[in-house]
């Protein structure tokens, strides 16, 4: 193929990102709208070791525009499967109510629904920037009576690496699913859902190897999403993108990425 006509397609394919990119991100970082009053809701996070990435996750959590204005329709529960780190120290630190739970982000994530007191659970991660304007965006579909959850798709954060986060905008397209059908996984990191969805459907499959990250992903992120679905709609929310790292990426240089990936290559993480 020439270059000229490689040209052809990829100047289109390239405008089309850049594009798309902005449309997803025009909304979630504007924090001048008003939001309306949510329901009392839980945010969940399940770490392991993560005091060289969590800090930024707690601090773009407590900048939401939705808990400013409603503080006190929200709680915060790490659930920390024993880390030997500062992590547990530092969600103390931001006043997040800390439970301790066996090895296995599924084992954590359950006990951290039996633990909310909240009607909506909304999942994060440690290794993930939420704009200010992303809970009020993921919340504000709980209004739609046919709606049991809402998926935020997934942008690599462009602090570590701006022309990835643009073409994750076109990944996200496959990432989470089909465009028009929309909400084919549940990513843990970006997912809200009625706490009482999660037990009526059964909650996750504990039995499975919590190890295997294939596994993983086909309980947490499919599977789930497909019980869900059955109850009601699991829209995408295309303009609620979360942000999320690239520290499995092992070119990524710096001590917490290194650390990171020694770690998780050596079977002591997630």
């Amino acid at each position: 193929m020439s270059f000229a006509k490689l040209l052809t397609y990829a100047v289109p394919v390239a405008l089309g990102t850049v594009g798309f990119y902005k449309f997803m991100t025009r909304k979630v970082f504007d924090r001048r709208e008003i939001p309306q009053e949510p329901p009392f809701t839980s945010i969940v996070m399940c770490a392991l070791n993560e005091e060289g990435f969590i800090e930024k996750a707690l601090e773009s959590l407590e900048d939401q525009n939705v808990r400013c204005c409603f503080p006190n329709h929200f709680e915060c529960l790490l659930i920390d499967s024993n880390s030997k780190d500062a992590t547990a120290a530092i969600a103390e630190d931001y006043d997040w109510t800390v439970y301790q739970a066996p090895r296995g982000k599924l084992t954590a994530r359950h006990i951290g629904m039996e633990k909310a007191r909240g009607n909506i659970i909304v999942s994060v991660d440690a290794d993930t920037f939420y704009p200010p304007a992303w809970l009020n965006l993921m919340l504000r579909w709980f209004k739609r009576p046919d709606v049991v959850g809402v998926v935020a798709p997934r942008l690599v954060n462009p602090e570590e690496s701006v022309l990835a986060s643009y073409a994750s905008a076109f990944l996200s397209l496959v990432d989470v699913g089909p465009f028009l059908a929309g909400g084919m996984r549940t990513p843990g990191q970006g997912v809200a859902f009625y706490r009482e969805a999660y037990f009526e459907v059964g909650g996750f499959d504990l039995t499975i190897n919590q190890l295997n990250v294939h596994e993983m992903v086909r309980e947490e992120e499919i599977r789930f999403a497909m019980k869900l679905r059955r109850l009601g709609r699991v829209p995408v929310d295309w303009q609620a993108p979360c942000l999320t790292s690239l520290r499995r990426v092992r070119f990524m240089s710096g001590q917490k990425y290194r650390k990171f990936n020694e770690e998780r290559l050596a079977g002591k993480r997630f």
